[in-house]
């Protein structure tokens, strides 16, 4: 079981790392934070995201059963930083077969979205990069998509260097 007040308590990476081992030095703990990372409430999610992260980190095969669930809630998230730390976690896993399709999509959509902020739109493209070293024919689909959001107002630096670095791999 999860101490909801302890995972809200405080907010930082020192917090978040402790409960990330926490979770770590008991693998049933991980569930429930997936529960509470795919749930309807925005800040438990944006919460539970940041600590999947860090087990993400540690030990990636932990997550790894989890990344449909995972991919699935994306559009219902309340907060985007659950989405930046969903597209962290899939952009660097082995995406499941069964919801490859579903998320490929999805990262051209988020990518697409002018609302969207930047660090859900880097990780999209880092994700969907690795899937274009198999599936070759997306590659002229996300270089148009970069290119499309170089040309907008205010591109970040963050974008910049995302895109000079993908679009150079591909």
């Amino acid at each position: 079981m999860i101490d909801l007040d302890w995972l809200v308590s405080e907010f930082g990476k020192n917090h978040t790392q402790d409960m990330a081992f926490w979770a770590l030095e008991d693998h049933s703990r991980i569930p429930p934070l997936v529960d509470l990372f795919t749930g309807p409430d925005p800040d438990l999610s944006r919460r539970a995201a940041w600590v999947l992260d860090e087990i993400w980190l540690h030990e990636p095969t932990l997550v790894y059963p989890f990344l449909t669930r995972i991919a699935e809630a994306i559009p219902d998230f309340g907060h985007t930083g659950s989405a930046r730390h969903a597209f962290k976690i899939l952009a660097g896993s082995p995406l499941p077969e069964e919801s490859a399709g579903f998320i490929i999509d999805l990262a051209f959509q988020k990518i697409a979205d002018p609302q969207m902020p930047v660090a859900v739109k880097v990780y999209a493209i880092y994700l969907l990069a690795k899937v274009c070293k198999t599936e070759q024919d997306l590659k002229n689909e996300l270089r148009l998509l970069i290119h499309e959001q170089l040309q907008l107002p205010n591109v970040t630096p963050a974008l910049r260097s995302c895109a000079k670095k993908v679009l150079k791999g591909l």
